[in-house]
């Protein structure tokens, strides 16, 4: 049974490094979207996993984020950037050869794939 996984992230770099030790132990797919965080320290290095893609950052100014809430409560620019970027990894999974996708967020820890195996 082979489990890929499909992380979305902004700037956990540390979070998403540790997970990606145990995933890589466990021979797992790994595409992550990440939103660009703006700063180059707080980029995955792409070559450490098996597929990546960087997106714009949707935030822009405090400003104007804060502008957009007033505009449409309810909608958030995180929520926005997590679908977007939920779209993009199931779209690249297309290209992988996995019995199951697990999807989480840049600040998920995976630990270990025990209860996830035994879900399935």
């Amino acid at each position: 049974m082979k489990i890929g996984f499909i992380i979305t992230m902004y700037d956990e770099i540390d979070t998403v490094q540790k997970t990606l030790e145990i995933l890589g132990q466990n021979d797992c797919s790994i595409i992550v979207i990440q939103s660009d965080p703006n700063q180059s320290s707080k980029l995955l290095d792409e070559d450490t996993v098996d597929f990546y893609q960087k997106l714009p950052d949707l935030s822009c100014t405090e400003e104007e984020y804060l502008k957009e809430m007033g505009l449409k409560p309810g909608v958030t620019i995180g929520s926005r950037a997590i679908t977007r970027n939920y779209g993009a990894g199931f779209t690249a999974a297309q290209n992988f050869d996995a019995d199951w996708w697990v999807a989480i967020t840049g600040d998920v820890t995976i630990s270990n794939l025990n209860g996830i195996k035994e879900i399935i």
